[in-house]
């Protein structure tokens, strides 16, 4: 398994399957994680709930990533993210060290109301 670390220039990061990718067109295909750890404030109806985190959940398989021309950078996947593309591809839970980890590298912030378009604002 060749994991790479992709980031896009609207800032989305995406833990690839460089083993499956495959270019058709513009656009890149394959099994991947979107890096993104959610931090979540309940709205207003729920004021007493604390924050809750989402974090990554399943390996997308074969399915279309990014295009070519929106790369901005790329690397070599760490030793914990092969560790949590492994995890969420047996649909193991993240370890506390994985999760730690994704929240300090690649947190948004968001309210319970806020739509996908506003998310999409504030990560890039």
């Amino acid at each position: 398994m060749d994991l790479q670390v992709v980031t896009t220039k609207n800032g989305i990061h995406f833990l690839l399957d460089q083993d499956t990718a495959h270019q058709t067109g513009k656009l890149i295909t394959a099994n991947f994680i979107m890096m993104i750890v959610k931090k979540v404030f309940p709205g207003p109806e729920a004021k007493t709930q604390a924050p809750k985190y989402e974090y990554p959940e399943m390996v997308f398989t074969n399915q279309k990533a990014y295009r070519v021309n929106q790369v901005e950078s790329q690397r070599d996947a760490n030793e914990l993210e092969v560790q949590l593309y492994s995890l969420l591809q047996a649909k193991q839970k993240l370890t506390k060290e994985i999760r730690q980890s994704l929240r300090d590298q690649y947190l948004v912030v968001e309210t319970a109301d806020q739509d996908d378009d506003e998310i999409e604002q504030t990560i890039g």
